[in-house]
């Protein structure tokens, strides 16, 4: 193992410790001693440092990535200050540019959470001041952080500026903007907003994700958008949205009120209530059976757990490929239900 190597194991030992305790100060000190206040072999080892200071004098060189275990630390435990702290030692260090965009992100994100809107203003106006790269996930950061504490205008007006280029350094918003700025408009009521960003991501060419389909249900909902629920739902269709469980939920409450009635989450209580209409009601009995079986597929993937077949990732596709199944049977036992009362 080289010297670098075991320096750096040497603080990863530290880091460890700081993990097991949920201390994010021990992890920021440990990691604010590197470079600007370098720590050598002899400090660590407790040797005759004072009789020979120049000796073998080996600061600790650390990774970027070990800068970001240490600002994951910070933000999982609620403190992204010492994330921050973190983040302003780096920049004494020649760390790559994209490195320092993704730690800013990061205290973004962690400010976001905690709701500080002011520290995340401040630390996204100075990063736009240096040379340091910025992605779509660090204006996403940023947009979160100014939902959450109920800035909306000023998160359209972000949004604004990204669409038309006066952001000035060439940032185009993907689906993580556009999932805060939803977020934002769902917050506070502003359902025309939610829809207009629906639209303005068809326009720009930005696919829908779990979030803001849900958020543009929602929004046709509280507006008593009846075509608009059908419309949003037929898009997701088209285009593979995912779907988990509460999409389809949600989306079968505006198609299918009588199955879900007042049985909340309970998928078991509306597959007892097809299989009734299946005897029933002949009429509608295939397209009950056939969502009855697709539901159970299911609840058959929701309890199934990782394993050396199927991972996590594997798993969440499944799931998503039945609920959209679901979707689809429950859109055609709508339209069998709509056509019978007509």
């Amino acid at each position: 193992m080289s010297e670098d190597n075991l320096d750096e194991r040497l603080l990863s030992v530290g880091l460890d410790a700081a993990e097991k305790m949920k201390d994010p100060q021990l992890a920021a000190d440990l990691i604010c001693r590197t470079r600007a206040e370098p720590i050598f072999k002899h400090d660590l080892d407790e040797l005759d440092y004072e009789e020979n200071p120049t000796a073998n004098r080996t600061p600790l060189r650390v990774s970027p990535s070990t800068y970001v275990r240490a600002i994951k630390l910070c933000i999982r435990n609620g403190m992204p200050s010492e994330g921050d702290r973190i983040l302003a030692h780096c920049l004494k260090n020649d760390l790559p540019s994209k490195a320092l965009g993704d730690m800013h992100t990061l205290v973004l994100t962690g400010y976001a959470r905690t709701g500080d809107v002011g520290k995340a203003k401040h630390l996204f106006q100075q990063l736009r001041k240096t040379q340091i790269l910025v992605t779509e996930s660090t204006y996403a950061a940023y947009l979160h952080s100014l939902a959450n504490s109920g800035n909306h205008e000023e998160v359209m007006s972000v949004l604004q500026s990204m669409l038309n280029g006066s952001n000035e350094d060439g940032i185009r918003p993907e689906i993580a903007c556009f999932t805060s700025c939803m977020l934002s408009a769902m917050q506070t009521e502003a359902y025309n907003d939610v829809l207009a960003l629906g639209e303005k991501m068809k326009e720009v060419g930005v696919r829908p994700n779990v979030t803001t389909f849900q958020g543009i249900l929602l929004a046709n909902g509280r507006l008593g958008d009846k075509m608009g629920i059908s419309s949003a739902i037929d898009n997701a269709l088209a285009l593979d949205t995912p779907i988990d469980i509460n999409s389809f939920l949600l989306s079968a409450k505006y198609l299918i009120p009588s199955v879900v009635g007042n049985r909340g989450t309970d998928i078991e209580a509306m597959r007892s209530y097809l299989r009734k209409k299946v005897e029933d009601e002949p009429r509608i009995a295939n397209e009950a059976m056939e969502l009855n079986r697709s539901l159970k597929d299911c609840l058959r993937e929701e309890s199934r757990k990782p394993s050396k077949m199927k991972n996590e990732f594997m798993i969440q596709q499944l799931k998503n490929k039945y609920w959209r199944i679901a979707m689809k049977d429950a859109v055609l036992l709508s339209e069998i239900l709509q056509s019978r009362s007509t």
